[in-house]
């Protein structure tokens, strides 16, 4: 019994105490997208929109960090690295170092390009860090959100209105029993067509 614990201890391997699905919306102008498979294609207004997603709240005092990673590109290929067995610091845009961890919600998105560009990495920790918006809480399983009000492309920042790309790969992931690996069920490609 106890070499079990420590088995799985030494791989990382790791239940939460309370299972949650990621559950992925996308809204606009008063429209919400429910994105149920792994890979979903929408089309919506070249416009500002949110993401609300599921996610636990940091145990500190346990030294489990659960965080939701969103990550924004215009290459297809890019999609290609989400896959269940995939390691999370082998993904060009989610490895250690690739994100962005300000204060407060985001005020922007940064698009990936090649070896530019970082990824969204969303806490939420009730007495600390916040990156997104709280919309409920309901038997410790959070329920946030995100808005896409503008993306970072290089060294500029542009309003979505105003970006010049009609198709964006949004990818989020959130690994939810810390183990460093995507699982089925810890990953959603969203393909945004633009209209």
């Amino acid at each position: 019994m106890i070499l079990t614990y420590f088995l799985v201890g030494l791989l990382g391997l790791y239940t939460p105490s309370k299972e949650y699905n990621i559950e992925c919306t996308i809204s606009q102008n008063g429209k919400t997208y429910e994105i149920r498979n792994t890979q979903t294609e929408l089309t919506i207004q070249k416009q500002a929109f949110s993401i609300e997603f599921n996610l636990l709240e940091s145990d500190l005092e346990n030294k489990k960090f659960y965080a939701t990673q969103i990550a924004l590109s215009e290459n297809k290929d890019d999609m290609d690295y989400l896959k269940s067995g995939q390691y999370v610091s082998d993904i060009p845009f989610f490895k250690p170092g690739t994100g962005s961890a300000v204060r407060g919600p985001y005020e922007f998105y940064s698009l990936y390009e090649g070896s530019y560009g970082i990824h969204q990495y969303i806490v939420y920790e009730k007495e600390g860090e916040q990156r997104a918006e709280l919309i409920s809480d309901e038997d410790e399983v959070l329920r946030l959100k995100s808005d896409i009000k503008a993306i970072q492309i290089k060294d500029e920042i542009i309003p979505v209105e105003d970006i010049d790309i009609s198709e964006l790969f949004l990818m989020l992931i959130s690994d939810k029993n810390l183990n460093g690996i995507l699982d089925q069920g810890e990953f959603q490609i969203v393909t945004l067509h633009f209209k």
